[in-house]
């Protein structure tokens, strides 16, 4: 693989539905790429670990853009509104990276960002954390 092979490909936007209780659809303003992605692209088959290997990009940062109508979060976990500024790390069946401008995630994978914090700043937390964790 090679980092000069990525390429910009237009997608269509999903169809908006019904979102479930521990999900909230986020406009994305700043992606992390970290280690794991620059290797998923450059040695395709150490990422043989998985069935398909993920597109770059699982670390983000962006405003929570529609919440599900009894609220974005479920149980335990916080509650988003639509405006919040939040950051995060796809992860698990949550699709392909976040070199998107819009994606739908669990409220299980995202946090508020810390006032003062910019896009970019927050974008690049969440893998370097959770190793550090």
């Amino acid at each position: 693989g090679s980092l000069q092979n990525l390429a910009v490909v237009p997608q269509r936007r999903a169809q908006p539905r019904r979102l479930p209780l521990d999900h909230v659809e986020v406009r994305v303003c700043a992606v992390g790429l970290n280690f794991k992605d620059v290797l998923n692209v450059l040695i395709p088959d150490e990422a043989a670990y998985v069935t398909k290997i993920p597109l770059p990009g699982a670390d983000f940062a962006g405003v929570v853009t529609a919440v599900p109508a009894q609220g974005g979060g479920g149980g335990d976990e916080a509650t988003y509104s639509v405006g919040d500024r939040v950051f995060g790390m796809a992860f698990g069946g949550q699709g392909d990276g976040m070199l998107r401008s819009n994606t739908t995630v669990t409220t299980a994978s995202i946090a508020p960002m810390p006032r003062g914090w910019s896009f970019e700043e927050a974008a690049h937390v969440s893998m370097v954390f959770l190793t550090v964790q």
